[in-house]
């Protein structure tokens, strides 16, 4: 009787080192090149506090005398009153603040928000089929980098277009790991590790999408936000 892979497995070793060393690979690029680039937009688009510059405060232009909060129901006021009559709060900045995304531009905010899902969705019909044909490891490790060096260019230049695109491609970088990272770590071992190696790798997840509040918090600046999650997945370069 011919030997099944899992026979093969039993006899060299069901969970040795390589499986170890796979777990951990797959577990930091799902927090470094998944989690992060696809939650740090929760943040990096933020909208701050704005108020009334000083000239215009209490007056028939700009009325009000204290910051007006995201919960507030004056908060959408600002879109009546002239653009050089109120500021943000420089609590923190964002793509928010640098790019003006706010009133007729607020459109282009939920656009950010969401390119990366699209990129993702695209990716992730495809992956397969690509992985198929040209293997598992070129797509996984092509994703990484793709999402890795669009995180990089994301970070220095001032065109918003630049922005967008830069999302798109991360999405579809983090598409490509995810369509073929489950496969490739869970067919190494036998059926009696294969759901722990798959579902347990998304604990990084869990652990990458609780980092980044905490990164937001300490670091209020969005491209030295950007930054940090850039260098933390460099890497994932090494992992070929």
């Amino acid at each position: 009787m011919a030997s099944t892979i899992d026979d093969v497995f039993i006899k060299i070793g069901e969970f040795r080192q390589f499986q170890w060393y796979q777990f951990a690979i797959f577990g930091y690029t799902l927090l470094s090149v998944s989690a992060f680039p696809v939650m740090v937009v929760t943040f990096i688009t933020a909208e701050p506090d704005w108020k009334c510059v000083d000239g215009y405060m209490n007056n028939t232009v700009c009325r009000f005398n204290k910051s007006i909060t995201l919960t507030s129901d004056d908060y959408k006021e600002r879109c009546k009153i002239p653009r050089e009559a109120w500021t943000f709060v420089d609590d923190f900045t964002s793509t928010v603040t640098e790019y003006d995304l706010v009133c007729d531009d607020s459109i282009l905010l939920s656009i950010a928000q969401s390119c990366s899902w699209v990129g993702m969705l695209v990716a992730l019909l495809v992956g397969g089929y690509i992985s198929d044909t040209f293997g598992r490891r070129i797509i996984w490790y092509g994703g990484c980098a793709l999402a890795i060096v669009a995180t990089w260019i994301m970070v220095f230049p001032k065109a918003f277009v630049v922005f967008i695109i830069c999302r798109v491609f991360i999405g579809i970088g983090a598409g490509f790991r995810n369509s073929t990272s489950f496969a490739m770590l869970t067919e190494f071992t036998t059926d009696k590790y294969r759901s722990w190696m798959g579902i347990g790798s998304f604990m990084f997840w869990s652990v990458g999408i609780s980092i980044v509040p905490l990164i937001g918090y300490l670091v209020p600046a969005w491209r030295m936000f950007l930054l940090i999650t850039a260098i933390i997945a460099i890497p994932v370069l090494f992992f070929w």
